[in-house]
């Protein structure tokens, strides 16, 4: 039996908001069916860092860092809105929401990295690029019915879906299972 955990760094998206997004992926027919690999609504985050499989007594090292780290950084609001897609929109790989951020949520991607990297984690070499995954297009995905989904999606206006007031960060545990991964808190770690 693995004495690792698959983990990652977040921020945590209210309820509101991420009923607002599953109800666009809902109403763009964004499913299994269509090609596409959509996210449960109650796992639309804000990754700031994916550190992948970790030791558990390395993660409790990390958790300890976590609290530290978090008693630096004071609460901020950021806005998601809008959609796009990576690499874009004529190859989509992945459906995202945009966010409107201040400086600060670079700057906290930043200092989560530079922690994790300290930490023995790899360094994020792309460019910091905030966003809310809502769904992942499939390997297997029929062109012309992902085209159609997808054209139907960039023809919503720029929606403002709602504002985070980011108080805390989350340490979380990534459970695999067959039909997406499960999320779970290992801890939570409050801005001053």
């Amino acid at each position: 039996m693995s004495n690792s955990i698959r983990c990652f760094i977040a921020i945590e998206i209210p309820a509101e908001i991420q009923l607002a997004l599953s109800r666009v992926i809902h109403q763009a027919q964004l499913n299994r069916e269509s090609g596409f690999r959509p996210v449960r609504p109650e796992s639309i985050h804000l990754t700031l860092k994916f550190l992948g499989d970790v030791e558990q007594e390395k993660a409790a090292g990390i958790t300890a860092g976590l609290n530290e780290l978090s008693n630096k950084v004071e609460p901020f609001t950021f806005q998601v809105r809008g959609l796009g897609a990576f690499p874009t929109w004529d190859r989509p790989r992945t459906i995202w929401a945009g966010l409107q951020c201040p400086p600060a949520l670079p700057g906290l991607f930043r200092i989560v990295d530079e922690f994790t990297s300290n930490a023995g984690f790899p360094g994020e070499s792309r460019k910091f690029s905030p966003h809310l995954t809502l769904a992942r297009v499939s390997e297997q995905a029929d062109p012309l019915v992902a085209r159609r989904r997808i054209a139907a999606l960039q023809t919503l206006p720029e929606t403002l879906f709602g504002e985070v007031h980011a108080t805390h960060l989350t340490f979380f545990r990534s459970i695999l299972q067959p039909d997406g991964s499960v999320y779970r808190p290992l801890s939570v770690h409050s801005f001053t």
